[in-house]
C-alpha cells in the first residue's frame, strides 16, 4: 500500500513539475492571441508593388504568406502626414485600387496586416520620380510650332511614352488637352511637332512622361501663334464689317493701352514678312521690288522717306491689291472709309475711337529709322490711300483724332475692313 502510494505522490509531482515547465517555455503561435509574440516582420505583407492606370487611379498589389485576418493601407504626399484610406477584414484579398487621388503627386503607400490586437510591420512603395523639362518653342507660324522635352532620369522604371500636350487653357493634361504627341520611350531629350493650331491664339504646352508608376510634367510654356485671328465685328452707324482687332495682335482691346491688342507695326505697302514685328532687325537698302526677300525694317532718314526705291502707288490697293497683308476676303480701308468711321465715334479723341465697335488702341508706331515711340499714347493707322510720295493715315490721342500723311516707311498699325 505504500509502495503505490509513493508511486502516487511522485507520479502527481512530475506532472506539476512538467506543468510549470510548459507554463515557462510556452511560445504564442496563434496570431489572433493579444499575448502572441513573434516578430511583427515575419508576417509583414511583402512584395507591395503599384501601377499606374490612369491620371486620378492606380493599383497596389501584395503577396501573403501568413493567414491573417484582414489589412490596413497608408498614403501619404511628399511630406503630409500619413492618411488611412482602406481597412478592410479579409485576410485573402491581394490588390487595392485607390481612385483618390491626382497625379503628378509622388505619393508613398504602406500596407499592415492584422489579426486580433496584434498587427504586423509595414510594407512600404512609393511612385517613381520622373524629371521632365519643356523645351522652349521655336518655329512658330500660324497653324504650327516644335517643342519637346527632357527626361532624367526614370525613376528606376521604363518610361513608356512620352510628348507634348497643348491647350488654350492653363495646365493641360494628357486627359484634358486639344492636342498630345506620343514621342517615342526612354529618358533624354525629344522633339515634337505641335499642328492644327489656331491663327493668332495663345497656347499653354507641356511636356509629359509615363512610366509604369506615374504621371509627370514638365513646366508649362505659353506662345501665340503669328496671324491673326479673324473675329468680325460691325458698325451700327456705318454698317461695315471691320477686324476686332489690330494685325498681329492677340487679342480685341480690353482698355486703350491694352499691349495685348497693339499688333504689329507695318511699312505702308509691305507684305507681312517679319519686318512688322516690333523687335525686328533693321537695314538701311532700299528694296527695288514689291517684295524686299527679308523681315528687316527698311530704316531711312530722307525724303521720299519710303521702304521702296522706285515707288510704287499700286501696293495695298483693294482684296487683291499686291502685298494686301489681311486675311482673305479683308483689305485696309481707304481715307474715305477712315472718316466715315471717325464721324461715326461718340467723340473725336482716343476715348472715341475705343467707345467704338473697332476699339482702337493706342498702339504707337515707328519712325522711319526704325525707332520705336508714342506707346500707349497715340494711335496711327494706315489707310490704303496715297498723297503724292506719302500714304494717307488716322491718327488720334487724348484731346484729338484726324486724318494726315506720314512717309511710307514709318510703321503704323492695320485694321482690315472686310470688303
Amino acid at each position: 500500500m505504500k509502495s503505490k502510494k509513493l508511486y502516487k505522490q511522485l507520479l502527481l509531482l512530475f506532472l506539476l513539475i512538467g506543468l510549470f515547465t510548459t507554463c515557462q517555455k510556452r511560445e504564442y503561435n496563434n496570431l489572433w492571441d493579444e499575448n502572441f509574440n513573434h516578430d511583427p516582420e515575419t508576417w509583414a505583407p511583402s512584395n507591395l508593388v503599384l501601377s499606374v492606370n490612369d491620371t486620378s487611379s492606380i493599383t497596389l498589389k501584395w503577396e501573403q504568406s501568413i493567414v491573417v485576418e484582414g489589412f490596413k493601407l497608408e498614403r501619404k504626399a511628399a511630406d503630409e502626414t500619413w492618411q488611412t484610406i482602406a481597412a478592410f477584414i479579409d485576410g485573402k484579398q491581394r490588390q487595392y485600387v485607390d481612385e483618390a487621388f491626382e497625379l503628378p503627386a509622388m505619393y508613398t503607400y504602406r500596407i499592415y496586416a492584422f489579426a486580433g490586437k496584434n498587427t504586423s510591420s509595414f510594407t512600404e512603395v512609393g511612385l517613381g520620380q520622373i524629371s521632365v523639362t519643356t523645351t522652349e518653342i521655336s518655329n512658330v507660324t500660324a497653324t504650327n510650332a516644335i517643342s519637346g522635352g527632357n527626361i532624367t532620369p526614370d525613376g528606376g522604371h521604363i518610361v513608356v511614352a512620352r510628348g507634348v500636350v497643348w491647350s488654350t487653357s492653363q495646365n493641360p493634361t494628357i486627359s484634358n488637352n486639344q492636342g498630345i504627341t506620343n514621342d517615342g520611350t526612354g529618358i533624354g531629350s525629344f522633339t515634337s511637332t505641335i499642328t492644327n493650331l489656331e491663327v493668332g491664339t495663345i497656347y499653354y504646352v507641356r511636356a509629359y512622361a509615363i512610366n509604369n508608376t506615374a504621371i509627370q510634367y514638365g513646366e508649362q510654356i505659353s506662345f501665340s501663334t503669328t496671324g491673326t485671328a479673324v473675329v468680325a465685328v460691325t458698325n451700327p452707324i456705318t454698317g461695315k464689317i471691320w477686324m476686332d482687332r489690330n494685325l498681329g495682335a492677340i487679342q480685341s482691346a480690353q482698355s486703350s493701352a491694352d499691349d495685348q491688342a497693339y499688333g504689329d507695326l507695318y511699312q505702308w505697302g509691305r507684305l507681312t514678312d517679319g519686318h512688322e514685328k516690333r523687335n525686328s532687325g533693321t537695314t538701311s537698302s532700299l528694296s527695288s521690288s514689291d517684295t524686299p526677300g527679308h523681315g528687316n525694317f527698311i530704316a531711312i532718314d530722307g525724303s521720299p522717306y519710303d521702304w521702296r526705291n522706285p515707288q510704287n502707288d499700286n501696293l495695298w490697293q483693294g482684296v487683291n491689291g499686291t502685298n494686301n497683308p489681311c486675311p482673305a476676303g479683308y483689305r485696309l480701308p481707304t481715307e474715305a472709309e477712315w472718316e466715315d468711321e471717325r464721324q461715326s465715334w461718340s467723340s473725336n479723341s482716343e476715348a472715341g475711337t475705343f467707345t467704338s465697335a473697332l476699339k482702337l488702341p493706342v498702339a504707337g508706331r515707328s519712325s522711319s529709322n526704325g525707332s520705336l515711340g508714342s506707346v500707349g499714347l497715340y494711335g496711327y493707322y494706315w489707310s490704303a490711300t496715297v498723297d503724292g510720295t506719302y500714304a494717307r493715315f488716322l491718327g488720334f490721342g487724348y484731346s484729338y483724332a484726324s486724318m494726315s500723311s506720314y512717309g511710307r516707311a514709318y510703321g503704323l498699325s492695320v485694321r482690315c475692313l472686310k470688303d
